[in-house]
């Protein structure tokens, strides 16, 4: 990999919003550990990140919001985030697990999906390492990481990356 791979366009978008001094102490160490590892694109975050906010505390979640929407006298741009997020998440928060933090949903809808189909199957093998995975403030970022690589070994590139 050479200096411009490692600092493709999209990684400089994230280190320019990573360098905002306002931007919280949390969601720097996960674009740091997450999103810049992954590539993950800016706006497919984004666009992922706003369907989650139009969503939130509203029947019907983005299908409700997208009709509301296209009537409207003063529309908004569409929303156009990832197709699993929209399949399975843009609904509200019923299709989630009360630990898992926003963040992974809208960066990661595709791995979140997968666990969530598999979970039985995690449980079990993470059981003798609630320690190593889970501490007093919730999961911890192993967890995570673990749980993306394992979705790319089991089925390739993730949805929202570049």
């Amino acid at each position: 990999m050479g200096l411009f791979d490692a600092f493709n366009a999209n990684k400089r978008k994230w280190m320019s919003i990573q360098a905002n001094p306002n931007l919280d102490s949390e969601l720097k160490a996960i674009i740091r550990d997450f999103f810049i590892p992954d590539n993950i694109i800016v706006e497919k975050y984004l666009e992922n990140q706003r369907a989650n906010k139009t969503t939130e505390g509203r029947n019907g979640g983005l299908e409700m919001w997208e009709a509301a929407n296209h009537i409207s006298t003063n529309p908004e741009p569409p929303i156009r985030c990832s197709k699993t997020f929209k399949q399975h998440f843009s609904s509200g928060r019923l299709n989630r697990g009360a630990e898992m933090p926003d963040w992974f949903y809208i960066a990661y809808p595709d791995v979140a999906h997968w666990f969530h189909k598999n979970l039985t199957k995690f449980e079990t093998e993470m059981e003798s390492r609630e320690d190593e995975l889970f501490g007093e403030d919730g999961i911890r970022p192993v967890f995570f990481r673990e749980i993306i690589e394992r979705f790319k070994t089991a089925n390739g590139k993730l949805e929202c990356t570049a």
